[in-house]
C-alpha cells in the first residue's frame, strides 16, 4: 500500500519535470536555429575544391586547403579553420563553402552537421524527454 501511495506521489511531478526539460530543449534549439539562419545572412554559398592539407606538427591535425570562386567569379584560396585528426575529404573533393564578400578569407567548409547539427541535437533531446515524460505520467515505466 505504502509503495502505491509513492508512486501517485512521485511518477506525475516527474512526468512535469521531463515535459519541463523537453520545453527547455525545445526552446534552445529555436535559439540555435535562429544563430544559425542570422549567421547565414549575411554569407553566400558556393562549390569549392579541396586542394591539399596542412599538416600542424604540435596537434597532428591536417587542415584543408580549399580553393573557390566568389559571385564576382574571383578565385580565393583559404585554409579551413576546421581540422581532423585524419584528412576528412580526398584531394580534388568538392566542397560546399560559406563565405562573406566582404572578407572572403574568413570563409568555411560547411557540412550539414556542421551547419546544422547543435539544432538538431537540441530538438532530439527535445523529443527524446517529452516521450520520457509522457511514458513516466502515463505510467507506463
Amino acid at each position: 500500500m505504502k509503495d502505491i501511495a509513492f508512486r501517485n506521489l512521485i511518477i506525475p511531478p516527474l512526468g512535469i519535470l521531463l515535459w519541463a526539460i523537453s520545453a527547455l530543449f525545445l526552446i534552445l534549439s529555436f535559439i540555435a536555429c535562429i544563430v544559425e539562419l542570422v549567421d547565414l545572412s549575411d554569407k553566400y554559398s558556393t562549390n569549392g575544391i579541396i586542394l591539399s592539407y596542412t599538416e600542424d606538427n604540435e596537434s597532428g591535425r591536417y587542415y584543408p586547403i580549399v580553393r573557390f570562386k566568389d559571385s564576382s567569379h574571383i578565385s580565393h584560396t583559404f585554409t579551413d579553420a576546421t581540422g581532423s585528426s585524419a584528412p576528412l575529404y580526398s584531394v580534388g573533393t568538392i566542397v560546399q563553402v560559406d563565405y562573406m564578400i566582404t572578407n572572403p578569407s574568413a570563409s568555411e567548409v560547411t557540412t550539414l552537421y556542421f551547419r546544422w547539427g547543435l539544432t538538431i541535437g537540441l530538438c532530439g533531446c527535445a523529443i527524446m524527454f517529452f516521450v520520457l515524460g509522457y511514458l513516466f505520467s502515463e505510467r507506463l515505466i
